[in-house]
């Protein structure tokens, strides 16, 4: 609650946050519409939009109780599946990888599989990825939410494998 209230009172994000909405959801676009935010600020400020979005959607009808449950037992441990950092030096028949940033602030997977960024972020990155990717004994999977100007991105660098979109 406590972030919420401090989002609340905070004229800065909520000018900034009404901007994103617009359409000026890239640190790029802010810049060239005169916006003055720093990629560290922009890369914040999506971090609390994601951030509120989430608790606005887990106390309301979108989220069903059983999955709230599941991100519980995800957090405690308790889930029948590994988290990337522990799969390392195993083998397991089917691996599904979601990849999502919200809790993983030194990683960015947005950028991972754009080969022209050299980084030690994304090599860090991309270290992770491939400890998850290759446990996989016989099924492979891998989900990542994206924006449509990472659309083309993740196109080429998959341009060999079965892309599924959902929209």
């Amino acid at each position: 609650d406590s972030f919420i209230e401090d989002l609340n009172n905070d004229e800065e994000y909520d000018r900034l946050r009404g901007e994103y909405q617009k359409g000026l959801n890239t640190h790029k676009r802010m810049s060239d519409a005169g916006i003055g935010i720093d990629l560290y600020e922009f890369k914040e400020l999506e971090k609390k939009i994601k951030k509120e979005l989430f608790y606005n959607n887990l106390f309301s009808d979108t989220i069903p109780f059983t999955e709230i449950m599941h991100y519980f037992d995800y957090l405690n441990e308790e889930a029948n599946y590994l988290t990337m950092h522990k799969t390392k030096g195993t083998g397991i028949k089917n691996v599904l990888v979601v990849l999502d940033e919200y809790f993983w602030s030194k990683y960015s997977f947005k950028d991972v599989f754009d080969i022209s960024i050299n980084s030690d972020r994304i090599a860090k990155s991309q270290k992770l990825l491939y400890v998850a990717c290759s446990r996989a004994i016989q099924n492979l999977s891998c989900v990542k939410l994206i924006p449509p100007e990472e659309k083309d991105t993740i196109t080429e660098a998959f341009k060999d494998f079965n892309i599924v979109e959902v929209q």
